[in-house]
């Protein structure tokens, strides 16, 4: 079904519940365009150009020391940590891979769990998760809202779980420890990188979802820069499209609606992996390739690659180490959970510009993280 489109709603205090009643309501507050020929924004553009050379500066990774030595967890060997992913996508076969390759150093067992493309089948791998007596589940890039009563099942059952990507909007104790890309990091390099570009005055369009937490901080993180720095120049709207929506067809539809009905988009952004090239379909159909950016998060394998390309119709994107070493991050999480620690792992993000040295090297090797993690694994 083809999505409307409506202006996103700023959100001012980022929390949970602020958010969660955003993404319930439906409702949104316009920011005003700019008049024709406004002068640029001079404050305003030499400060995004600020922000967006610190995103843009080689980042590093801190993996904090285990709350006690691995050896203290008893029968380690006999532990068996569950995967519920959909390994039909290339990028959470790749977590699969370096979960599975990191379990060789943290001592436990890895079982996959295929979460297919609906929600039945999701919620049927996480129930044979529990019902195998996983000491923990790992659930990957699936928004916890659509599998919120299974999560609940898994914490009666007394199974830790830990979430990769996806933040819990609506409290959920089973919820031990989150592995993620930030939204609101993302939402904060995409604003002002279009500030930067556009002199504050700017109209993008914005992929909304409800239901997936990076989705609405991202959106959240973005309104809320346009609003601060240039609320009479700056517009944001929202595309709102439904998670089987996402990576399809549809997300060209959706997107090629926007373009032909708000004319003076000068982006257009996502936070999901699968609807980049869709995007960029979109833009390329209507003949706006250099004339609408593409930006987005999360290193889609497709996407990792074009974006070398400064003519692949990619702008840019907040760029991450590979879902191979995000599945070591998942591996790390679980066996902190196993010593009974709760928390947050950020992925780091670099903001990267198609066709630079970045795009083709922003991270270190995977093996250099990977010895990292080791050797703290390894500390006594």
């Amino acid at each position: 079904m083809r999505s409307q489109v409506r202006a996103l709603t700023v959100i001012l205090a980022v929390s949970v519940a602020l958010l969660s009643a955003c993404s319930s309501s439906g409702k949104s507050a316009q920011v005003s365009q700019a008049s024709k020929g406004r002068p640029v924004n001079a404050a305003c553009a030499a400060q995004a150009a600020q922000q967006v050379k610190k995103f843009a500066a080689a980042v590093t990774l801190t993996i904090p020391a285990l709350p006690k030595p691995k050896s203290s967890i008893l029968s380690l060997t006999s532990k068996t940590v569950a995967l519920v992913a959909d390994t039909s996508l290339q990028d959470m076969a790749e977590v699969y891979s370096g979960l599975a390759a990191a379990a060789k150093d943290t001592g436990y067992r890895v079982a996959l769990y295929n979460a297919g493309g609906s929600v039945p089948t999701k919620d049927a791998a996480i129930s044979e998760a529990i019902n195998a007596r996983s000491a923990v589940i790992v659930i990957a890039a699936i928004p916890l809202a659509l599998v919120a009563p299974e999560i609940a099942k898994a914490g009666a059952a007394n199974v830790p779980v830990v979430s990769l990507y996806e933040p819990p909007l609506t409290p959920m104790p089973a919820v031990k420890f989150t592995v993620t890309l930030s939204g609101a990091v993302a939402g904060d390099q995409a604003a002002w990188y279009m500030l930067a570009q556009t002199g504050c005055d700017v109209e993008a369009g914005y992929i909304y979802s409800a239901d997936a937490g990076q989705s609405v901080l991202e959106g959240a993180a973005i309104a809320k820069v346009f609003s601060q720095e240039c609320p009479a120049s700056c517009k944001l709207d929202d595309v709102d499209q439904t998670q089987a929506e996402s990576g399809t067809t549809e997300t060209t539809t959706n997107i090629s609606a926007l373009l032909q009905t708000h004319p003076n988009v000068k982006y257009v952004v996502s936070n999901a992996p699968g609807d980049p090239e869709y995007l960029v379909q979109a833009v390329r159909v209507l003949g706006k390739l250099g004339k609408v950016g593409v930006i987005t998060e999360g290193d889609s394998p497709y996407e990792a690659t074009a974006i070398q390309n400064s003519k692949s119709g990619y702008t840019a994107n907040s760029s991450s180490p590979s879902f191979t070493f995000q599945g070591w991050l998942g591996a790390d999480a679980a066996l902190r959970v196993l010593e009974g620690a709760t928390g947050t792992q950020a992925i780091p993000e670099r903001w990267v510009e198609a066709g630079t040295a970045a795009a083709t090297a922003p991270f270190l090797p995977d093996a250099t993280y990977e010895q990292q993690l080791v050797k703290v694994w390894n500390a006594s």
